[in-house]
């Protein structure tokens, strides 16, 4: 009887199913080479917004410059982004995307769009509406409880 209400319990096991589901989406864009959500971010606020300072990148990612340094090192090593001087004024940075980095963006898009349609094959329309609906419900419980959790601080 033990073994009989676990499985029910993993069964119903709302959290870990959408993990599961969040970590199968992400394993199949690992194994077809698409870019990771933060590299996907910064590449996009790069593509719309050429130039950049690595400061106003960082403001936009909210992440800390030191942080960003580093990415951005890795980045230039892998012919994905380029860091120019302002011929302005040669104290400033500036970081550019490459067509390398544009073409995994442009690649990775088109995995998670193909994802998109996946799911709106194997969901009707009215159990993708009823899964929005329940999501953002838990989304705004969890925000509220965090709420609560800093306000207590």
């Amino acid at each position: 009887m033990m073994m009989e209400k676990s499985r029910i319990n993993s069964e119903y096991d709302v959290l870990g199913s959408a993990m599961r589901l969040v970590r199968t989406m992400k394993r199949r864009e690992r194994l077809e080479g698409g870019a990771s959500r933060g590299m996907m971010r910064l590449l996009a606020v790069l593509s719309i917004n050429p130039g950049i300072s690595p400061k106003a990148l960082a403001e936009h990612l909210e992440i800390r410059p030191a942080s960003l340094s580093e990415r951005i090192r890795k980045l230039e090593e892998e012919g994905i982004v380029r860091r120019d001087t302002d011929e302005g004024d040669l104290r400033r940075i500036k970081v550019t995307i490459m067509p390398r980095g544009e073409a995994i963006l442009k690649e990775t898009r088109a995995m998670r769009e193909e994802d998109r349609k996946l799911i709106t094959e194997v969901l009707s329309e009215e159990e993708q509406k009823m899964f929005c609906q329940i999501s953002q419900k838990l989304v705004n419980a969890m925000e509220s409880i965090r709420k609560e959790d800093v306000d207590a601080l």
